[in-house]
């Protein structure tokens, strides 16, 4: 049920007369509470657990190594069963259909913004049980996978690849002391089931960023000023000597390790420098030389493009630097991409009749999609930044952001589905809250009158002649008994919303991208990482509102 300040929101903002304010109501904090905790509880199932009664487990045998990492995500599995990707011996993707016998793990942000979440819980108010599943989950994970790793038998010098081949020209080796191990597969043995003793763990380097460590340091920084463990000073200052040793010479990052010399990537340096200044105020022996870094990388964002989901990180920067006009010059580009009411003073109204995409924040340019990522560092940065400038055009803006979130989390909860994916033991498991397209989905598209994937769905599902059996019954949908299209379709004809946050299935290749072919290449979807986002922008709104 929807919280009384969001529903009076939403009708402030749905209104064609010129609200006084942008925000006429507040959140209630008890409500966005309750949110966070929920968006928090809902991402950590979805990290292999071995100590607790999380959602993921794997054999015994290798469990241990793949504690507290996260089934990766890449474009061709965002459907109900998280765990298909991209292996190299289904090129043509058939085996979404099929039981999973190879999954791609991650660390870096999906693992790090889980444990981060429970911190703030505790920072909140004290919360004793999340700092202990903190403890018990994520922090002895994270310290075995910091290289060099006597729990994983990895050395400190690592070859990164340019992609998932070897090559001399491209790869790059160098000596990755305070580095994590970011990525994983885990593939059945001789006996092609997950979940059995002979499973094979493999350490993979390709795809690493400098990002996954920051955001790693940048957790254990807080675990670090909330308690004063002495037990992670040393680890901290070797993520960050790694972090500083690749830093560019004109203080910027590149997203990728390797190959060498590629481009600066704002959104790296903007989530890396952050952590560095978390790194620079921490009791550590090389704590100024974080400082200096951050410093360097915050004079580079003076001319960096905007990255809507670096943006926070910049205008946190940008206010620790005291620089209060650069901070509202990246505010104020942010502000311009999120959809407002009509007659509010800042935004874009392109939308503001769709309650669902006010407070939502798009890509830009001709980009509408909008995605819960830029939330995760904005919603603290705005209200920092109201704070510092008197200005209340962000404060309003985070109000609306963490509107946007309550709105997809509560719609997710409202149809009362209960998801089921295969877990890493063999079997399938069942989803706590959320639904067939997860808690907080990978995003919402607006626009459904251009030929996108809303737009045809929205087409097909009233039409009598659209077939609701056009994809092969999948192993997943074998196992529970349910139908995928037919799940979707009907949801879809009760609120059209669900055609809104529906992702493209190429389980045949379909020949035309993200736009679909036809409905049996529409599936529902869950992306846990986007709750882990919801939860962190909803316990900052909690903390600085």
């Amino acid at each position: 049920m929807r919280g009384v300040w969001l529903l009076a929101l939403v009708a402030a903002c749905g209104s064609s007369a010129p609200p006084a304010a942008c925000v006429n109501t507040p959140p209630e904090k008890s409500t966005v509470r309750a949110l966070a905790t929920t968006a928090a509880a809902y991402g950590r199932q979805f990290v292999v657990d071995c100590v607790g009664d999380g959602l993921l487990g794997a054999a015994p045998e290798t469990c241990a190594a793949l504690s507290a990492m996260t089934p990766g995500l890449h474009r061709d599995s965002w459907q109900a069963n998280y765990l298909n990707f991209d292996d190299a011996s289904d090129p043509e993707h058939g085996g979404l259909l099929d039981e999973q016998t190879y999954v791609t793990l991650m660390l870096g942000d999906p693992s790090a913004y889980k444990g981060r979440a429970l911190l703030a819980a505790y920072e909140l108010d004290g919360d004793a049980g999340a700092l202990a599943t903190f403890r018990q989950t994520f922090l002895p994970a994270w310290l075995d996978k910091q290289l060099p790793s006597a729990a994983l038998g990895l050395g400190a010098s690592v070859r990164f690849g340019a992609s998932a081949t070897p090559d001399d020209a491209r790869d790059v080796t160098l000596d990755a002391t305070g580095a994590f191990a970011q990525a994983a597969t885990l593939a059945a043995g001789a006996d092609g089931r997950l979940g059995t003793a002979d499973d094979v763990v493999t350490w993979r380097w390709n795809g690493h960023s400098p990002l996954h460590t920051a955001v790693l340091a940048d957790a254990l920084a807080a675990y670090q000023r909330l308690t004063s463990d002495g037990a992670v000073v040393a680890p901290l200052d070797a993520a960050g000597r790694f972090l500083v040793g690749l830093q560019r010479s004109d203080g910027a990052w590149a997203y990728a390790i390797a190959p060498a010399g590629a481009p600066p990537d704002a959104l790296t340096t903007a989530v890396t420098a952050m952590a560095l200044a978390s790194l620079g105020r921490a009791p550590l022996p090389h704590a100024s030389d974080f400082a200096a870094a951050a410093a360097r990388a915050t004079a580079w964002l003076q001319s960096a493009p905007l990255d809507s989901v670096g943006a926070g990180a910049a205008i946190a920067l940008f206010l620790d630097a005291g620089d209060t006009a650069a901070a509202s010059r990246v505010a104020d580009a942010l502000l311009a991409r999120m959809t407002t009411p009509a007659g509010c003073g800042f935004g874009d109204h392109g939308f503001a009749g769709d309650a669902h995409a006010l407070g939502g924040i798009a890509g830009g340019g001709a980009v509408t999609f909008q995605s819960p990522w830029p939330t995760t560092y904005a919603v603290a940065a705005l209200l920092r930044l109201a704070a510092a400038t008197g200005q209340s055009r962000y404060r309003d803006a985070a109000d609306l952001a963490v509107a946007w979130l309550a709105d997809k989390i509560e719609r997710a909860r409202a149809p009362g589905d209960v998801a089921s994916v295969q877990d890493l033991r063999g079997g399938v498991a069942a989803v706590a809250d959320g639904g067939w397209w997860g808690l907080v989905p990978e995003g919402y598209e607006p626009d459904a009158t251009s030929d996108n994937l809303p737009h045809r769905v929205l087409a097909w599902v009233p039409d009598p002649s659209t077939s609701l059996d056009q994809r092969p019954q999948s192993w997943l949908e074998r196992e529970t008994g349910t139908d995928e299209e037919r799940i979707l379709a009907g949801r879809v004809r009760a609120d059209p919303y669900f055609a809104h946050i529906s992702y493209d299935n190429p389980w045949s290749g379909g020949p035309d991208g993200v736009v679909p072919v036809d409905l049996g290449h529409v599936s529902p979807g869950i992306n846990p990482l986007t709750s882990d986002d919801a939860a962190l922008a909803l316990f900052d709104y909690l903390q600085l509102r």
